[in-house]
């Protein structure tokens, strides 16, 4: 029980961390994962910007946000909180995000970025094929060195790997090997969701380390 509490403190702040990489009038893909949805109890409320999501959690996390919802419709899976299949997959197409942000179950230098859900795997190669900017995979460390059945793909594909600080510096330097960037997010430092912020203050960048 201690370690599940530890890994949930860890992925809360890896969400406040990349929820502050989203700029206005950002039109971003958002994964399914916990983690992932997480990001959007540090978004500024008064942030302008557009997100793209198959995950429930994720939608339902945007409540009293400005944010504008882009829904993907499909069939509902409880297993993952979000919707998969071709209807999905088609409304993907019709976007040309500036960013996607995207869950790990599954991280390995080698192996790449993989998932034991076939319905994950199509949903977010998907994202990452129309995606023009940066590609996030948010990981706490217990993903690290973890290989699933179904490849999503390669690291190279992936820009920036958001992982806690309980990772190693030789697996940091791996991941960097292998294509992205390890940001490595400081867990020791304690946030604040921004819905209790006051509506004069600013937000802030979580304290991040980045391994060159």
């Amino acid at each position: 029980q201690d370690n599940v509490l530890i890994h949930a403190a860890q992925k809360d702040r890896i969400a406040q961390a990349a929820a502050a990489m989203i700029e206005p009038r950002d039109t971003v893909f958002l994964g399914s994962g916990t983690t992932v949805a997480q990001m959007l109890r540090y978004i500024d409320p008064k942030l302008a910007a557009r997100v793209v999501t198959h995950s429930l959690a994720a939608a339902a996390e945007a409540r009293g946000l400005s944010l504008e919802i882009v829904f993907l419709g499909g069939l509902y899976r409880p297993a993952i909180d979000a919707v998969e299949g071709t209807w999905a997959l088609d409304m993907i197409g019709h976007f040309n995000a500036d960013k996607a942000f995207l869950g790990a179950d599954c991280l390995d230098p080698r192996a790449g970025l993989t998932t034991p859900s076939i319905a994950v795997a199509a949903i977010e190669l998907a994202m990452i094929r129309r995606t023009r900017g940066e590609v996030a995979v948010l990981a706490d460390s217990s993903k690290f060195g973890l290989v699933g059945a179904v490849v999503i793909c390669p690291l190279d594909q992936i820009d920036v790997v958001l992982v806690d600080d309980g990772i190693d510096a030789e697996a940091c330097e791996l991941i960097r090997r292998a294509g992205p960037q390890c940001d490595v997010v400081e867990t020791h430092a304690l946030g604040t969701d921004a819905r209790d912020r006051g509506a004069d203050q600013k937000r802030k960048p979580f304290p991040t380390t980045r391994e060159q």
